[in-house]
């Protein structure tokens, strides 16, 4: 069984942050993928711009979990 790495990424109001975050910690979990299982989980706190919109759409590239 792998190690499991799981990043928490809090998440208020943040839709420019999102993609640039996802796309370097993708980076990094894509060097791990052999050797460790990675996660990624966003957790939304009622944000009122595009955040939530912008992880559900990252979501359909790659399972990504949000709250």
């Amino acid at each position: 069984m792998k190690p499991q790495i799981t990043v928490i990424c809090p998440v208020f109001n943040e839709e420019k942050a999102i993609p640039i975050f996802y796309e370097r910690v993708f980076g990094v979990f894509e060097r791990l993928s052999e050797s460790h299982q990675c996660n990624l989980l966003f957790i939304d706190n009622c944000s009122t711009d595009r955040s939530l919109e912008i992880i559900r759409e990252l979501r359909k590239r790659i399972l990504v979990f949000f709250i």
